[in-house]
């Protein structure tokens, strides 16, 4: 039966719905490897030699991709620094698959196995390798230095996860302490966690074996990824045929303008690449953040133009540099960049060429974030009206990504090469504190632009160092692993709130805070301001504005002192936190305009760097609170008192 599109779990409009199937998406068995010829599969079959593949064991996903030359230099390097193996890996295939960690953290993989795991530590400021039982096996009769002999007899007892004593070693050499040791012992080989260095004397406990096994001799045919990808083809043409299908479902009668948003990295490439096979008329469209690679911009261009594609390069009227002054730095959890620099022009442009509605083909992954977990094949853009999104790789792993990438022959952004897992703006905080170094050896001048800028953030609020040299800038609320390197956070700004409820005699109950801002708002914006969420009432003598809402009302102080009052606590709170916004939306105005595109029956309009709603025009559908990122981010733009229980 058909099912009708949902926009992010609502239906779209039916103006221009789109019945489409069930979703069928393409559906893996696992992850395989053929010995013989030394690539990953996806299915069991091989279709270079028609062989079966071993099921690997893989955890944590798909999000793999080929280990790019400067990843081969990283890794090379430590491999000779520590063991003095730089050769291990030539000619070998080497996968890298992201894992959770701190910074960027990913296991190599060759062979069809784990060698370890290659994690990068921003309190160094460089990366680690923690090996595994099958690193040290592979680098055992190369290593020259790293390696731990031990004597037979301490076989005789259980060794995995225990320490031993140095009446246990036989001999070391080039043994770095707290760098793992290769060990060997007779016919056996394992990897540990030195506690002394070959150069001084060992402590009684001066190594921890983490595992040990008996040796095994492994040969690994050289390999390329290309190999990979013509071994997969049978499973990579299924793949593509489902998606350009999804795409022929989708558009075939609907007859709105077709776009497709191009960012510059490899999921938008491969989705523009199977759109190009189900339609030709349609337009790249390239948001220009003023943030940007210079090297997306350049391959975004030449994709363009050997493509035969019309291409529309969009630019925001407010610039980041301006915006971030007020704001600060964006976080992974205060997103407003994306809001300002990417959606805003977008809605202009909807809203100016589209009026009539434009069809959006993205290349948006479940896989990439939490936060795409869950997106549909066709969805309605909350934030642009009038823009439907249709997502044809949504289902797909980053290995599927890559591996039809080398089997199509799609050009890619040259940044993948230099070690970039992810390619977006350069001082996004979404991407590795790593990659913001590389950033540095390639662009010194937007790099130090970038550092200068949050040296100063940091200065002008009392965080310490870490807060620029350990990457903490790229969160406003830290994860629990992050809060012992962040030493001094920056103190909040020009913006604060505290508010505290409590419950009256008479059953009521009330919210009583204050919100302080830089700059006072007259009675009169206050009031006008509040006007979108209720009946307003005023006292300029007195200095009091009073909302009137459905099951309450919010009194609001022109010192910033404010009270939220209402018969249920759940809807005092949501009172208060909705004048909040608001009155945070009108004084802190981006001027990025998503919320005059947003309201649907235009009542909105900036004027002098802020939104002014007709209040007789106004349905108070409270879109324009919806989409804004100000709104949206207001508890990290002003930062909150603690909330305490309810008291009679």
């Amino acid at each position: 039966m058909a099912r009708p599109a949902r926009a992010y779990g609502k239906p779209i409009s039916h103006a221009h719905s789109h019945p489409y199937r069930e979703e069928r998406e393409h559906r893996r068995s696992g992850m395989y490897w053929c010995e013989r010829c030394a690539v990953p599969l996806l299915e069991p079959y091989c279709a270079i030699c028609s062989g079966h593949g071993r099921e690997m064991e893989i955890y944590h996903g798909l999000e793999i991709r080929p280990a790019s030359p400067d990843t081969l230099k990283i890794i090379g390097g430590i491999l000779d620094r520590q063991y003095g193996a730089s050769g291990a890996l030539a000619g070998k295939l080497v996968l890298m698959h992201k894992i959770p960690g701190i910074d960027r953290t990913e296991e190599i993989i060759m062979g069809g196995r784990a060698l370890g795991v290659l994690a990068y530590l921003p309190e160094k400021g460089a990366f680690e390798l923690a090996l595994k039982w099958y690193g040290a096996n592979h680098l055992a009769p190369l290593a020259k230095k790293g390696v731990v002999a031990l004597k037979r007899d301490a076989l005789h007892r259980h060794l995995k996860g225990k320490w031993v004593s140095p009446a246990d070693v036989e001999s070391h050499i080039g043994v770095e302490s707290g760098v793992d040791a290769i060990i060997t012992c007779g016919s056996f080989v394992g990897v540990g966690r030195p506690e002394f260095s070959s150069s001084g004397p060992m402590p009684e406990k001066c190594l921890k074996v983490r595992d040990i096994e008996k040796a095994q001799a492994v040969t690994i045919p050289d390999s390329r990824f290309a190999d990979a990808a013509k071994a997969n083809g049978r499973y990579i043409r299924q793949m593509e045929r489902n998606a350009v299908n999804d795409l022929h479902h989708v558009l075939s009668n609907d007859r709105r303008p077709l776009t497709a948003t191009f960012s510059g990295g490899k999921d938008s490439a491969v989705a523009t690449t199977l759109l190009m096979q189900a339609r030709k008329d349609f337009t790249l469209i390239y948001i220009d953040t003023g943030i940007e690679f210079p090297e997306s911009m350049e391959y975004v261009r030449r994709f363009a133009q050997s493509s035969g594609l019309a291409l529309d390069v969009l630019r925001g009227k407010e610039s980041f540099w301006d915006i971030v002054k007020d704001l600060g730095p964006p976080a992974k959890d205060f997103r407003w960049c994306c809001k300002v620099c990417k959606l805003a022009p977008m809605a202009e442009l909807v809203a100016a060429k589209y009026p009539k509605g434009v069809i959006s083909v993205e290349g948006r992954r479940r896989a990439e974030s939490f936060s795409r977990a869950n997106i549909r094949l066709v969805e309605q853009n909350p934030f642009v009206p009038n823009q439907t999104l249709v997502n044809p790789i949504r289902g797909w792993s980053a290995l599927d990504v890559w591996l039809y990438i080398y089997w199509k022959g799609i050009p890619y952004n040259p940044l993948y090469d230099r070690d970039f897992e992810r390619i977006g703006c350069y001082l996004c905080p979404a991407e590795h504190d790593c990659e913001f170094g590389k950033c540095g050896e390639l662009h010194p001048g937007l790099h130090d632009r970038w550092r200068e800028f949050l040296v100063q953030w940091a200065a002008k609020r009392g965080a310490g160092r870490e807060y620029y040299e350990q990457g903490i800038w790229r969160w406003k609320t830290l994860p629990p692993k992050l809060k012992a390197l962040a030493g001094k956070m920056p103190k909040s700004g020009d913006v604060s709130l505290g508010h505290e409820i409590r419950r009256e005699r008479d059953g009521t109950f009330v919210v009583q805070g204050t919100l302080r801002l830089p700059d006072r708002l007259g009675l009169d914006v206050i009031a006008e301001s509040l006007g979108i969420l209720g009946d307003i009432e005023y006292d300029r003598e007195l200095g009091t504005a009073v909302l009137h809402m459905n099951r309450g009302a919010v009194c609001v102080f022109a010192n910033g002192d404010m009270t939220s009052s209402a018969r249920n606590e759940s809807a005092a709170r949501e009172h208060f936190k909705l004048a909040v916004q608001q009155l945070l939306r009108v004084h802190l105005c981006t001027g990025c305009g998503i919320c005059v595109s947003a309201c649907p029956v235009r009542a909105i309009a900036l004027k002098d760097g802020r939104p002014v709603s007709d209040l007789d025009l106004c349905t108070r559908c409270r879109r324009c609170i919806e989409g804004c990122v100000i709104a949206k981010y207001y508890d990290k733009i002003a930062t909150p008192g603690g909330m305490t229980k309810p008291t009679c």
